[in-house]
């Protein structure tokens, strides 16, 4: 019995830190996501704003 708590320990905190790290990049990722369409549209403003300058 004693034996597979030391088996299934550790490979139950390696399932949760990898669960973190998923979780992690994956909120990056959306941000990153997010700040992209931001400046994209503060681009596409400027740009429409030069256009009727002309």
């Amino acid at each position: 019995m004693r034996a597979a708590v030391d088996v299934v320990v550790p490979v139950a905190g390696a399932g949760a830190l990898l669960a973190l790290v998923v979780t992690y990049r994956r909120q990056r990722a959306d941000e990153d996501g997010a700040l992209r369409e931001a400046t994209r549209l503060h681009s596409e403003r400027f740009t429409t704003a030069v256009s009727q300058l002309d």
